[in-house]
């Protein structure tokens, strides 16, 4: 396996993996996991495929990294814009309702903390595959 296919592979899992937990076990962690994909699904859609693209269009494995660890904000910038829209549609639909903007803080710090822990634990699968000799890296592009 490359590089590229699997950070590809790794945007599937924050959908793959609330299901997942979700049928087989009834934990916290899996509520939650299984609300984020209620609250910012089409969002995270729309980011994966996003960054799947950017994932094929570099050739570098240092630019693959580096976009792979700015991922989070990036996806919090998608999310709230996302979330900025609704707000907007529901406030068309119910011009009577109050609109609070104070939920993007706590938006942001949880998608950062679930974001980078996502993170955290891709690289650490990363570093266990790449020690099995899993995932091959071209010696031209490092």
């Amino acid at each position: 396996m490359t590089l590229k296919n699997f950070y590809r592979a790794t945007l599937f899992l924050p959908i793959v993996a609330p299901l997942i937990i979700s049928i087989f076990g009834k934990t916290s962690l899996g509520w939650w996991l299984t609300m984020s994909i209620f609250i910012s699904g089409i969002e995270y859609i729309i980011f994966a495929i996003a960054m799947f693209y950017l994932i094929g269009k570099y050739r570098t494995d240092k630019k693959i990294r580096r976009l792979f660890w700015l991922s989070p904000p990036i996806f919090i910038v998608i999310a709230i814009c996302g979330w900025y829209i609704g707000l907007y549609i529901d406030r068309l639909t119910n011009p009577s309702l109050i609109v609070s903007f104070d939920m993007v803080y706590i938006f942001l710090f949880y998608g950062l903390l679930i974001g980078y822990g996502y993170c955290l634990f891709f690289e650490l699968i990363y570093r266990v595959f790449q020690s099995l000799g899993w995932i091959s890296l071209d010696q031209h592009n490092k």
